[in-house]
């Protein structure tokens, strides 16, 4: 769950293009997947109430998901995405607040599903009807958000003690001082494509356990790291704080090291470390 804070008009959306070559053959599957889930609805609505109906495909897997949907859809979506081994759901949202659609849920319900996401819980829901869903799965869900920092701090009110705050990856853009140049974004064109695309594979081949001796050792560290600064400071929060944030840097870790070949690096232990403490200082102003 990565959520990008920065004030407004200094170019947030610039994480679109990346996102979309990441997501991008992803976004080719679930094309197919719409189009045969479609035929399927049009199949349905065509049969009387008293004939027999076709059965809804099981090999549908849709992982790219918009925040506006009912609880039925967001659980029948995490369980086609189980089926089809393990995979995850990814949205992205222009506004935070968009979120609270997510499950036909407010702010209350924004707030559970990010802490029981990010803790691969258990859910799903319960009915007795034979045409309604009923499903119970692992929380799979990759979401990344834009907001302002005084949104963000009205989407969170009272979950910024509660866990939710210490959940998400927080990120800013801060522009340079008195500078009012334009945001320059960057390309990412079929070159930028062909040079991820063998990235992307590594991390679609990856099954299984796997397990990074080096990222545990790091993630180890950083909570020492984090202590000591505690300490320093004299402020128990900074310390509450960095124990999920040694965890989301331990998964960037373990990501980084599938897509260098199963490698450790020096580069992946910096660039994890500098995270950390991006996040937290994010998280601190």
């Amino acid at each position: 769950e990565i959520i990008q804070a920065a004030r407004t008009s200094v170019g947030k959306s610039c994480v679109k293009a990346p996102l979309k070559a990441i997501t991008k053959d992803i976004e080719e599957k679930d094309r197919e997947a719409r189009e045969k889930e479609q035929a399927w609805k049009d199949a349905m609505n065509t049969k009387g109430v008293n004939k027999e109906r076709p059965v809804r495909p099981d090999d549908l897997c849709i992982q790219v998901v918009d925040s506006d949907m009912t609880n039925a859809a967001f659980t029948q979506r995490l369980a086609d995405a189980e089926k089809a081994g393990n995979k995850g759901l990814y949205s992205y949202v222009d506004e935070i607040e968009m979120l609270n659609k997510v499950a036909g849920g407010g702010k209350e319900m924004t707030s559970r599903l990010i802490c029981r996401n990010f803790d691969t819980d258990h859910y799903g829901q319960e009915r007795v009807g034979a045409q309604s869903v009923t499903a119970r799965t692992l929380m799979r869900w990759n979401i990344a958000a834009n907001t302002t920092p005084n949104s963000l701090v009205k989407f969170l009110g009272k979950h910024t003690t509660d866990g939710t705050l210490a959940r998400i990856n927080l990120c800013t853009i801060i522009p340079p001082e008195d500078s009012d140049e334009m945001p320059i974004f960057g390309i990412y064109d079929d070159r930028f494509q062909a040079k991820l695309n063998p990235y992307l594979k590594l991390l679609d081949e990856a099954k299984g356990t796997i397990d990074c001796k080096k990222a545990r050792e790091m993630a180890a560290n950083l909570c020492e790291r984090a202590r000591e600064r505690a300490a320093l400071m004299d402020y128990e929060g900074y310390k509450i704080l960095s124990y999920r944030a040694a965890v989301i840097a331990f998964r960037k870790a373990c990501i980084l090291y599938v897509m260098n070949g199963m490698k450790w690096s020096e580069e992946i232990e910096t660039f994890c470390t500098w995270s950390f403490d991006y996040d937290l200082w994010c998280k601190m102003r």
